[in-house]
């Protein structure tokens, strides 16, 4: 994973399936009827200090994330802050219509500078995405 800041938006970009997701700084969220749902839905960030603080909505029905099935009304928050090396990312999903009560827990990412993101090939179409998200070979 690569994460690349500027002052409108941050991107980052991951090697498998060279996925790519983008998070506009400082914008308030679209009301959610105006949102075009898709694979990582649509992502607003701010600073609180030093913690990066991400909202997401309108993340595709199809996608499962952590294998949880989700409303189109699924809101994900999320805190990004730097310990030491690493990069942590305290997550809190939020469904009235799916979770009783909010699901949290916590990414711990490990900082690599010697890392570069390489080139994701399909390999003549062999690799898929099921409906679960996750990635098979055929």
């Amino acid at each position: 994973m690569e994460i690349d800041m500027g002052r409108e938006e941050i991107v980052v970009l991951t090697e498998l399936l060279a996925q790519t997701r983008r998070i506009y700084m400082n914008r308030k969220m679209p009301p959610l009827d105006d949102i075009v749902s898709g694979y990582f839905g649509y992502s607003v960030g701010r600073w609180e200090g030093t913690k990066l603080v991400v909202e997401t909505q309108g993340i595709r029905e199809d996608v499962l994330f952590m294998d949880l099935p989700h409303s189109p009304r699924m809101k994900i928050t999320e805190r990004f802050r730097l310990v030491g090396d690493a990069l942590e990312d305290h997550i809190v999903i939020d469904d009235p219509d799916v979770l009783v009560e909010p699901y949290r827990f916590a990414y711990k990412y490990k900082r690599n500078p010697d890392y570069q993101v390489g080139e994701y090939v399909c390999d003549n179409n062999r690799y898929r995405i099921n409906q679960n998200g996750g990635v098979e070979l055929d």
